[in-house]
């Protein structure tokens, strides 16, 4: 378990004997991580994305995936303290920006949908369904709770951790991916499934072949469609995965 991270007086992180291990584990050998919040997880990985490039891996075969695109700065970050100029650093993307270049080189011209163009979206979708009764008052602030449910159950099946629908969860999902592809539309959640379905259909190629090494922040977080991406950009046979949760 990873210990916190200090400072020496040139700035440069002082890890402890944990992190160190992490630093230096051999890079045929995939790793899981288990460290807790403030315990200096993101400086470990990027000491650890220098010792592979110090190595000799190539950085346009190394991949760093993050879940939002704060992580991803502040992770970021720290790689480029840790491998300064004129050094190539890899890439690293939270998992839909990722998908979305996938979804790109495929030919994909969809927009990705804003929230509040999804709340419309779905809106006008429980309305034709007959799942919405709009009306003064209170059943504005219902008709709000309602859009709101109906998308988190859509998030939670396209993640594939929503477990089996209802009969009418499939008749919103149904609808509304209806209404969206009608329009040229995908929401934030068809992302990584749809990238998924193009490296499976072979209208996406991975960059510079396979990754050799990807190191994944937050592991514990990864959804079902996360997990099937991953296994697509990082094959057993010849990826190396380190993990940090």
């Amino acid at each position: 378990q990873a210990g916190a991270q200090k400072m020496s007086s040139s700035s440069t992180p002082v890890i402890d004997q944990f992190q160190r291990c992490v630093v230096d584990f051999p890079s045929e050998r995939s790793l899981l991580v288990c460290a807790c919040a403030g315990s200096g997880k993101f400086t470990t990985l990027a000491l650890r994305v220098k010792s592979l490039l110090d190595a000799g891996m190539p950085a346009s075969r190394v991949l760093v995936l993050t879940f939002s695109t704060k992580s991803r700065a502040d992770l970021l970050s720290k790689i480029e303290r840790a491998v300064p100029p004129p050094a190539e650093l890899p890439a690293v993307n939270t998992y839909h920006a990722r998908a979305l270049a996938c979804l790109r080189q495929a030919g994909c011209t969809s927009t990705v949908m804003e929230p509040r163009v999804a709340r419309k979206e779905m809106k006008a979708v429980l309305l034709d369904l007959g799942l919405l009764n709009e009306s003064p008052g209170d059943g504005r602030q219902q008709s709000r709770s309602a859009v709101r449910a109906a998308l988190a159950v859509v998030a939670k099946a396209k993640a594939g951790s929503g477990g089996a629908l209802s009969a009418e969860e499939r008749d919103i999902l149904r609808a509304y991916n209806c209404a969206l592809g009608a329009k040229g539309l995908i929401d934030f959640d068809d992302m990584v499934p749809m990238a998924t379905e193009a490296i499976d259909a072979g209208a996406c190629a991975m960059p510079n072949g396979n990754y050799l090494h990807v190191l994944l922040d937050e592991a514990q977080d990864t959804s079902g469609s996360q997990l099937a991406f991953l296994q697509r950009l990082a094959p057993r046979s010849s990826t190396v995965v380190t993990c940090v949760g």
